[in-house]
């Protein structure tokens, strides 16, 4: 089978899950729809796929492809910070915490030249700053998620029998698939994102499906995430997510489940930052971590700024990749301690400040970007890195979480219509 047909599979087998749970009680009220959809589902359905027809091959920078990839993220993002402050929203802790670390960050951008494109990251946190005043249900999340898979997932598709090329290249030594060739891109050079970008969405896109579309969209994850080659990090996302929610779908088991693979995960993810590697180990990600220590040692306290690491190879001659691979790392070298500090007291007050009800999806988020984090860095949100959506995702939604106080979550939420959540908006 070929790239092609199982792309169209995917497609049949994920609208079939939509269709199966389409009788979804909730949905986003309309800022937080567009935000979703602005800054999550465009941004990918951009570098994935759209984006080789809107810019030329070569045109992975510069202020047009900002504009046109991020530009309704920024948009949304003020228009929901306007939003909240006028619906005398309070302070969200854990996107303090995070905003702290990314303004600290601004200088060493301009700096480096980045000019107004690196106070920009800063401007996607804005609206993580505060508390929505009235609380959002979860599944109106999960739906969005599911229609954000598949809007990519049909980009993608299209773009492959309009212009193959653009979206379909061929095996590497170290990258390729069982259909002998692999999901790439001339916006990211790879096809890593794609299948990065499917497991960030994954567990929201899972979470609330009953057996069968939740088979049909898992299925769906795991040959998306096969096609772009991406084996060690997306698949390894893939299958912890997976294994979590089947193991824990008793809403007893929940709590002490998700609550091992995220510590599981946590582990894995600090022994590839401290641990000594040889420069081969994980298609050369060895070598990478290596460097990304040395520099933290160097400078432990407030590390180098967010775009050091990338422009290694114009300084130093120095092929660093785009990240050290590693989400520990990437802090490490981009704020040193003071950046390690902000994102860990960032993962800490969030499981806090939702509610018990709620901290089940969020947990599920956690455990996939961690997994991620393993071999990839999916947060960095001093820049417009492989997934800027990544680390706002959970905070959005954890500010926004609805609390349910003592209903049990075996149960449906009491019916209520969209409109009785709208009209406190």
């Amino acid at each position: 089978m070929t790239i092609q047909g199982a792309l169209l599979g995917c497609l049949a087998l994920l609208g079939l899950a939509l269709f199966l749970s389409r009788k979804a009680t909730f949905q986003l009220p309309r800022i937080e729809w567009l935000w979703f959809h602005g800054s999550v589902t465009w941004p990918i359905a951009v570098k994935a796929a759209l984006g080789s027809f809107i810019f030329a091959a070569d045109a992975d920078s510069g202020t047009s492809y900002t504009l046109v990839t991020y530009g309704p993220a920024l948009l949304m993002a003020l228009v929901m910070l306007v939003s909240r402050l006028r619906k005398d929203a309070k302070p969200f802790a854990p996107g303090v915490w995070i905003f702290a670390g990314v303004a600290f960050s601004i200088p060493f951008t301009l700096f480096a030249g980045s000019g107004f494109t690196g106070v920009l990251p800063a401007v996607l946190l804005l609206p993580a700053l505060l508390r929505r005043a009235a609380p959002i249900p979860l599944e109106a999340w999960f739906a969005s998620a599911r229609w954000s898979v598949f809007c990519v997932l049909l980009a993608v598709t299209a773009t492959s029998f309009a212009a193959p090329e653009n979206v379909i290249g061929l095996c590497r030594l170290d990258k390729c698939s069982i259909f002998g060739e692999v999901l790439t891109s001339p916006i990211t050079n790879n096809g890593n994102f794609v299948g990065v970008a499917i497991a960030i969405l994954l567990p929201l896109a899972l979470l609330g499906l009953r057996a069968t579309p939740l088979v049909l969209t898992a299925i769906v994850g795991l040959v998306v995430i096969e096609a772009s080659g991406s084996r060690s990090a997306a698949l390894s996302a893939w299958v912890v997510v997976v294994v979590v929610l089947l193991a824990a779908g008793n809403w007893d088991r929940r709590k002490w489940v998700s609550s091992l693979a995220l510590a599981c995960v946590l582990v894995a993810s600090v022994v590839t930052a401290v641990g000594s590697f040889p420069r081969e180990f994980a298609t050369f990600r060895g070598g990478l971590w290596a460097r990304a220590q040395e520099l933290f040692q160097a400078s432990p306290a407030l590390g180098y700024g967010p775009t050091f690491w990338s422009n290694q190879p114009l300084e130093l001659s120095l092929t660093a990749n785009y990240s050290p691979h590693n989400i520990w790392l990437e802090f490490a070298v981009a704020g040193g301690v003071f950046g390690i500090l902000c994102l860990t007291i960032a993962g800490i007050t969030l499981l806090r400040k939702v509610a018990k009800e709620e901290r089940y999806a969020i947990i599920m988020m956690l455990i996939s970007l961690l997994a991620l984090g393993i071999v990839e860095a999916p947060v960095q949100p001093g820049k417009f890195g492989l997934a800027p959506f990544a680390h706002l995702l959970p905070l959005i939604i954890g500010s926004a979480c609805i609390v349910v106080g003592n209903i049990s979550r075996r149960q449906e939420f009491a019916p209520i219509s969209i409109k009785d959540v709208a009209l406190r908006t």
